[in-house]
């Protein structure tokens, strides 16, 4: 679900922001996931996923950057 479906589910009952942030994460792991993973896919997940923690802060608070928010930027090593 994860991957395929929930953009499109969560779309209208998420405010831009939050859908945007959350779309982030979906599209590096659905990159990170692929049967082949090219050098090219790495870097643009490492991209996004990096994008994806600066924002939690400004959109969750401070006290929202976890050790999972942080092990989430190990993913594409």
């Amino acid at each position: 679900m994860f991957l395929h479906a929930s953009l499109p589910i969560l779309k209208p009952l998420f405010p831009d922001d939050y859908f945007c942030h959350f779309a982030l994460l979906v599209t590096a792991i659905r990159l990170l996931t692929n049967d082949i993973i090219t050098d090219g896919a790495i870097e643009i997940a490492r991209l996004l996923i990096r994008s994806y923690q600066r924002l939690i802060p400004q959109l969750y608070g401070e006290s929202e950057q976890t050790y999972t928010c942080h092990a989430l930027g190990h993913l594409p090593n």
